[in-house]
């Protein structure tokens, strides 16, 4: 191993990735984020264990979270609302959220 591993060899089980996630999962997942699935019956559907469809839950999830954020940051620079005032003028204003 240590051989194949000076060579640059990769030693063990792929990582898994979002790309590795099957489709048939991917497509009962949506029934389970509106809860019209249970996590048994999610596994079951897709056949897949249990342990793996917690794995592939956490993995969208994290993607999901990490797309959040970056949606939050965008849309705090462009948070403007426009009024008009009864004397016929415009106000502008802005909100900056700070997200921690």
């Amino acid at each position: 191993m240590e051989n194949a591993r000076a060579k640059g060899k990769h030693i063990g089980r792929p990582e898994t990735t979002l790309d590795s996630i099957p489709d048939k999962f991917m497509r009962y997942y949506a029934l389970y984020r509106a809860q019209n699935l249970s996590v048994a019956e999610l596994a079951r559907l897709a056949v897949v264990s249990r342990p793996t469809v917690y794995k592939y839950i956490q993995l969208i999830e994290k993607r999901n979270l990490i797309i959040a954020k970056k949606l939050d940051i965008i849309a705090i620079r462009d948070v403007c609302s426009v009024e008009q005032t009864a004397f016929g003028s415009i106000e502008l204003s802005s909100t900056v959220y700070l997200i921690g």
